[in-house]
């Protein structure tokens, strides 16, 4: 990079900055703590900021501490620049996709397109719209029209020339997100439906509600569609006399997290008559805590929603960018549905507080089993519980939901955690 060109890039972040994504500085620089460059980044923007150095003379571990500060910065040895540039970027990108599941309208000859992450349509057999493609500054063309089937190798390609995003127009979007939640909404009042029938609907709805509220947030049609899946669950509960029989037909229809969320919502109701808690209203609060409380991770990054512990071994082989999603993911969720007039307090608190633990080794807020809320207690055993049990058997065959209990730590016998133990005890008929 010439002196001039540098210049010009320190003037570009501090008047521009909203066209760039990180920065690479290939200038040799003595004294990291004066560079012009990073301080113009860290003043504006700051940005991904990668610091190549000559490890010949300078000892690149020297600067990870001053630029720790931001962990997206990086400091890298010009003799192996080009075998750590790509990890560093596959990083950086992550850390835009932390919280870009909304994106702001683009426009096309005065319609609004809607930006959908690329890697969605890879799961979709026929586009319900239009669907653009970026092909410039401002400038997009249809690559696949309504109707037509989905090209995954031409989807493939696109992604692996670095496109993030695929664009529909936003009325179109929206419409076919509300007839397809319309369609499930039918579907529940359907008559004569067999369990199996409330089972199946049930994950695709908790499907079809979790993609449209990384979309498009919280909407009417997602709150009907939600409340049909509190009543589908009660009406099986009453009708059902084998729990365990009914957890092996979930595992039988696996479909990653979307059968832990039903399973747990069928154990949560159990332990609500054990206890008897059967108020209306305070089921359809777990139950909504339980559909929306992990709405924040993608659907092929279902591993990271079984990581209970930042004590699991599998921490240290996460990304910083997954440990990050993992850890704000509570407060995420619980900021997005903080903005709907219609949820209650008591829901926000279930999501918000729904990965502490008992003996305060939880987040975000490291509670105990001295301070948290008893509903709270309830709601985090039974997801614990939940994700350990699926986690446990890859064939319904191979459930052993009393195995499992037994393993639950002694913490959660304590303070708030007692009742709902003991309920969930006895609803498992452990012995």
């Amino acid at each position: 990079m010439e002196l001039e060109d540098y210049d010009k890039a320190c003037e570009q972040i501090l008047t521009n900055s909203h066209n760039l994504v990180a920065i690479i500085n290939l200038v040799h620089t003595v004294n990291v703590t004066e560079n012009i460059l990073y301080k113009a980044n860290k003043k504006q923007m700051k940005l991904p900021f990668i610091q190549v150095m000559d490890a010949e003379y300078i000892d690149p571990s020297e600067f990870q501490e001053y630029f720790s500060e931001n962990q997206y910065n990086f400091v890298l040895p010009k003799q192996n620049v080009h075998k750590e540039i790509l990890n560093v970027c596959e990083k950086i990108e992550k850390r835009f996709d932390l919280g870009d599941s909304k994106k702001a309208f683009q426009t096309k000859n005065g319609i609004d397109l809607f930006p959908i992450k690329i890697r969605r349509y890879l799961r979709q057999a026929k586009a319900s719209t239009d669907i653009y493609i970026r092909i410039g500054s401002g400038k997009y063309i249809k690559l696949i029209r309504a109707g037509e089937e989905i090209d995954r190798e031409k989807i493939i390609e696109y992604a692996q020339k670095g496109e993030k995003f695929l664009y529909q127009a936003k009325d179109d979007y929206e419409k076919a997100v509300e007839a397809s939640i319309a369609n499930i909404i039918r579907k529940f009042g359907s008559k004569d439906l067999t369990k199996a029938d409330h089972l199946g609907l049930q994950l695709g709805t908790i499907k079809q509600v979790q993609d449209v509220i990384r979309n498009l947030g919280i909407s009417e049609s997602v709150i009907k569609a939600t409340d049909e899946v509190v009543g589908s669950v009660e009406q099986v509960l009453k009708d059902s006399k084998n729990l365990k029989g009914l957890v092996k037909k979930l595992l039988s229809l696996k479909s990653s997290f979307f059968t832990r969320t039903s399973i747990m919502n069928y154990l949560l109701g159990a332990v609500c008559q054990s206890v008897s808690w059967t108020s209306h209203q305070t089921f359809k609060k777990l139950i909504y805590a339980s559909i929306y409380c992990d709405f924040g991770f993608e659907p092929d990054e279902d591993q990271l929603a079984t990581i209970l512990s930042f004590d699991n071994e599998r921490i240290e082989k996460l990304s910083s960018y997954e440990k990050k999603k993992i850890k704000n993911h509570p407060r995420l969720s619980a900021a997005v549905l903080e903005k709907s007039a219609k949820f209650l307090t008591d829901e926000v608190s279930l999501i918000l507080q729904h990965h502490e633990k008992p003996d305060g080794s939880g987040f975000p807020q490291g509670l105990t089993y001295k301070n948290t809320p008893l509903l709270s207690c309830m709601f985090i055993l039974i997801y614990d519980f939940t994700t350990l049990l699926v986690a446990s058997c890859i064939k319904a065959e191979e459930l052993d939901p009393a195995r499992i209990f037994k393993q639950l730590p002694e913490a959660y016998q304590k303070g708030n955690y007692k009742k709902p133990y003991d309920a969930l005890k006895k609803v498992l008929k452990v012995i």
